[in-house]
């Protein structure tokens, strides 16, 4: 899981890849606040679900990715 600190991107690899397989995935909320876009996606594993948050600005540059169980 994500107990430890995601320090790179084999971190944050490693970290979703245990999760297993992914069951579904859904947008679950869609803003747009000073010309940025937030999308908010519930991803569901077989024994977990996390919500997944993306900020990106109006050029599609990803500012901010976050997980977090729900």
């Amino acid at each position: 899981g994500f107990e430890k600190p995601i320090h790179d991107q084999n971190d944050l690899s490693d970290g979703i890849r245990s999760f297993g397989v992914v069951r579904t995935i859904a947008l679950v909320e869609r803003k747009d606040e000073n010309d940025m876009r937030l999308y908010r996606y519930r991803v569901t594993y077989p024994t977990d679900t996390l919500l997944v948050s993306c900020e990106l600005k109006p050029d599609d540059k990803l500012v901010s990715l976050q997980f977090q169980r729900e």
